[in-house]
């Protein structure tokens, strides 16, 4: 639970920001780190982010603990590793929801009332971005409970995913159900 909600909170901040940054402040800059994030987020998987991670990170530099839970240092790797896919969706999807919006009729009749920029991006932007975009958080938040498994593995967390994959090679069956059945049921 530490780490799915870390990770999901660390997703929609950062996607959040990102997202609606690149579509309120369209800069070449923040559309090529949106674009970066986005192909990168999408297209690694988190067991090979891990491992260069944990290359990286932990063996090489001796900035971060590869393994467990030693403090609140061993939280960001993991965390980092399994956000980067929600947090790429996410601000991908914010962006173009962002866009479209500003690009709606009563934007624009705020705009003419003569209503604050911050006020019409926050008060009427941001209140109708937000649909498509819960939508797609809470697919993610399912999704996540996939990729802690491997998270659990490659970054040695006890946890589910953990005894879902300890069990499997075990051969202890109704532990692998019961763990089918509670993830389902969640």
């Amino acid at each position: 639970l530490i780490l799915a909600s870390l990770s999901m909170l660390t997703a929609i901040i950062v996607g959040l920001t990102l997202g609606i940054s690149a579509a309120v402040a369209p800069s070449r800059i923040l559309r090529t780190l949106l674009s970066t994030v986005s192909v990168i987020g999408q297209s690694v998987p988190v067991f090979f982010l891990g491992l260069v991670g944990i290359l990286v990170f932990a063996a090489t530099l001796k900035w971060l603990p590869a393994f467990g839970f030693k403090g609140p240092s061993s939280l960001i790797m993991p965390v980092f590793a399994l956000s980067l896919l929600p947090m790429a969706r996410v601000a991908r999807l914010s962006r173009a929801s962002m866009t479209e919006v500003l690009q709606q009729d009563y934007i624009l009749t705020a705009r003419s009332k003569g209503v604050r920029p911050w006020g019409v991006i926050t008060k009427h932007g941001m209140r109708n971005m937000f649909i498509p975009v819960l939508t797609l958080i809470g697919y993610d938040i399912i999704q996540l409970f996939g990729t802690m498994t491997i998270g659990e593995v490659v970054f040695g967390w006890p946890g589910i995913g953990s005894q879902l994959v300890r069990s499997a090679s075990q051969r202890d069956f109704a532990v692998v159900q019961a763990i089918a059945l509670a993830v389902a049921t969640a």
